[in-house]
């Protein structure tokens, strides 16, 4: 352990979700607690989040931590996207301690010390290949959802009237594939009659909620609803139409 230098740290740390296998939070935190250790730093706080990294309205420790930075001297985090995922933000943010008199570390990249000219150029040039890397795995999953949409599979959670057919068979080869749901499928009939009999998103939740017709979820009915399951008479037919314009039958039995 380095000779304290008096410097007061904080630690952030932060997963998207607490189904991520990213690097976890207790990971984060014992790799920033050993640098703080080794620079003579004493921790003064750890700030812990678990959401986006692009708004900062759903991270309230990361707000927490800039409202008591007057209370530390320099913000320790294990890598620069658990700040930020965007270049501009994460740039603006360090500029922002800067300005109030704070130092920034950050682990990856081999270490990136703002207390230096050359750690504040690793910092940028670090922060914008990190963009890089964000925009291109971006492009990947549309990409890859696309190639799926026009293969004919659906991505995303079944719509109403319909299940997953891998939920049920448990088969990597089932992915995309969806089941009609009898009871369901006849309340989607019901719903598109009622529509092309002349009545409203509203009324038509009403009447469903007032039969003590179930939504999925059991609750009651309610003019959104009703609203997306409309929007969705293509898929209910059972065709789709590709990037190229051709239209095409799923494969699973469609309900109208």
């Amino acid at each position: 352990m380095s000779e304290d230098t008096g410097m007061r740290a904080v630690i952030y740390a932060r997963v998207s979700t607490d189904k991520q296998t990213e690097t976890s939070v207790e990971q984060q935190i014992r790799l920033c607690t050993n640098e703080c250790e080794k620079n003579g730093y004493t921790v003064v706080a750890i700030y812990k989040d678990v959401g986006s990294g692009k708004d900062d309205s759903k991270r309230p420790e990361f707000q927490k931590m800039l409202s008591d930075m007057s209370e530390w001297d320099i913000l320790v985090t294990y890598a620069l996207n658990r700040l930020y995922r965007n270049v501009i933000a994460t740039i603006q943010l360090v500029d922002q301690l800067k300005n109030n008199g704070k130092n920034f570390l950050c682990l990856d990249q081999g270490g990136i010390d703002t207390n230096s000219i050359a750690g504040s150029m690793i910092l940028k040039f670090s922060a914008v290949i990190a963009e890089n890397y964000r925009l291109e795995n971006s492009k990947r999953t549309s990409d890859g959802m696309k190639g799926r949409k026009n293969a004919g599979l659906h991505t995303g959670r079944p719509p109403y009237g319909y299940s997953s057919k891998k939920t049920r068979t448990l088969r990597k080869e089932d992915s995309g594939i969806l089941e009609v749901v009898p009871e369901e499928a006849d309340v989607v009939k019901l719903i598109f009659q009622s529509r092309d009999a002349g009545l409203s998103h509203k009324d038509i939740a009403e009447r469903l909620t007032e039969n003590n017709v179930p939504t999925r979820k059991g609750n009651a009915w309610n003019y959104t609803t009703v609203r997306d399951i409309l929007k969705n008479q293509s898929l209910y037919q059972g065709v789709y139409v590709t990037d190229d314009g051709e239209e095409k039958e799923y494969e699973w039995e469609s309900i109208l």
